[in-house]
């Protein structure tokens, strides 16, 4: 346990309390509501009113106060992804922060540092994704399921390209996925609900993406991923 959650008895006021602190300080704007709302993430983590759950319902209420104060990133990226897959980060970050919080000597700055970092990434892909999409001419629905592998490091499974292309069927994001795997691009990982996809190699998703993007747009495309 990283630190000494408060007692169940206290649990309730200081919820009521953390809520009406968010309150007073986003209707007196004291700051970025931004900073207020991250301040406040972390108090609800560190007050801990559940005993399972706790992280899920920290990363939901994020979304929403992100979506409240004005940064609606969050309704086009997932910032629970990006924690997620940089969770040891995030909860070096919690530790850090957390040192001191029962004493009230503790100080939220390497969390809400870490959140500030995730939501900045959550904008540089949603930048590379407008980039991808404004093009004059639209991609081909196989060039925008490779450039995801530009786009996102690490595995990347069929549910997540179905929720960055819902347009996209699943048997072209089938087919799409075993040319990439054919032309070693990518390679698979996993089995049954676990399997995924990750990049293999750069220069074979390049030519795939030369073989499917209309003249000019592959170097449109190789530009925004390098975001």
């Amino acid at each position: 346990m990283r630190f000494r959650p408060p007692s169940a008895l206290a649990t309730p006021g200081l919820i009521k309390e953390a809520c009406q602190s968010l309150n007073d300080a986003l209707s007196r704007q004291v700051c970025d509501p931004l900073l207020i709302s991250l301040r406040f993430i972390f108090d609800f983590v560190s007050i801990h009113p559940f005993n399972d759950g706790i992280g899920r319902m920290s990363r939901l209420l994020t979304t929403l106060l992100l979506e409240k104060t004005g940064y609606d990133v969050a309704r086009y990226i997932s910032i629970e992804r990006l924690i997620e897959d940089n969770k040891a980060l995030y909860y070096n970050a919690l530790a850090a922060s957390s040192t001191g919080w029962n004493e009230n000597q503790n100080t939220e700055v390497p969390f809400i540092r870490f959140m500030l970092g995730t939501t900045l990434a959550a904008y540089r892909q949603l930048e590379q994704r407008t980039l991808i999409e404004s093009s004059t001419r639209p991609m081909s629905k196989q060039a925008r399921i490779a450039v995801l592998f530009q786009q996102r490091p690490g595995v990347i499974k069929k549910s997540d390209i179905r929720s960055s292309c819902p347009d996209i069927s699943e048997v072209t994001v089938k087919r799409t996925l075993g040319q990439l795997v054919s032309c070693s691009a990518i390679e698979k990982t996993g089995a049954g609900r676990s399997t995924g996809y990750i990049l293999k190699d750069v220069h074979a998703l390049e030519l795939f993406l030369q073989s499917t993007i209309p003249d000019g747009e592959a170097a449109i495309t190789k530009e925004a991923s390098k975001g």
